[in-house]
């Protein structure tokens, strides 16, 4: 059993900016003790879980505070946080 912390690694690339605008999301994980559970908080009321790539449509043009959560099953956790403005 492994004591070290899971690693998460999120990015995001626009897609296409403003009312509408789409934002593709990737996140990866190393170390810790997988299975991993993981879940998206894009900033405008949407979450999604257990999802590694996303592609979300945000409704208005903003910037958004994305926060990423990855749990192992051993409860360990890593987060991550992001802003995008489309």
């Amino acid at each position: 059993t492994s004591s070290k912390k899971p690693q998460l690694n999120i990015s995001a690339k626009v897609i296409s900016q403003g009312d509408g605008g789409f934002v593709d999301f990737t996140a990866t994980a190393t170390g810790g003790k997988p299975p991993y559970f993981i879940d998206w908080s894009f900033g405008d009321g949407a979450n999604v879980q257990n999802q590694w790539t996303y592609f979300h449509q945000y409704a208005y043009a903003g910037t958004y505070s994305v926060t990423v959560t990855l749990i192992d099953s051993a409860d360990m956790r890593d987060v991550k946080y992001l802003t995008v403005t489309v």
